[in-house]
């Protein structure tokens, strides 16, 4: 059985953009109808959020009579995931490097690998981990995990804190 002919460095280096990206993606979708782009489907809000409520861990006091003071310490956003679309309410959102201002609540996220955000571990506040509970605090009334940073698993944790929390 005859080797197929290497392919020589000229044509390896030759450039492949002889097809523009959009008319490639439009020439394997038409190649392959599975490929075609999907209809919208609406999405099922009231089951997104049971599901959210199923998820998150609550430990000690986590409940307002009024509208509490919300921080969250928001890290660099990353390549892969980009900025966070969704906020606890009204929170004011502090970096690494900011001043942390006192507040009631505080949303963290994955504090396992920020050390800065440990910070939020104060007395009389509620820690709203949306991240992996890896890190627990020590000294705050109350800890919600949601394992999660979308608008359901927000609107789980808003609903614990007290009506008064927006989403």
């Amino acid at each position: 059985m005859a080797r197929p002919e290497p392919r020589g460095q000229a044509r390896l280096e030759e450039p492949v953009g002889h097809v523009e990206r959009p008319r490639l993606a439009e020439l394997v979708r038409s190649r392959d109808p599975r490929l075609a782009q999907p209809e919208p489907v609406a999405v099922d809000r009231e089951l997104a959020l049971g599901g959210a409520r199923r998820a998150v861990r609550v430990e000690g006091d986590v409940s307002f009579a009024a509208r509490p003071r919300v921080v969250e310490l928001r890290p660099v956003a990353n390549i892969a995931a980009g900025e966070a679309e969704h906020t606890l309410g009204s929170a004011v959102v502090v970096r690494e490097g900011q001043e942390i201002p006192e507040s009631d609540v505080y949303v963290v996220r994955d504090v396992h690998r920020h050390d800065w955000m440990r910070a939020a571990d104060r007395d009389g506040a509620v820690v709203v981990e949306t991240g992996l509970p890896v890190w627990r605090p020590e000294h705050a009334r109350g800890y919600a995990v949601s394992y999660g940073g979308g608008r359901a698993s927000l609107e789980a944790v808003a609903e614990l804190l007290g009506e008064s929390v927006p989403v």
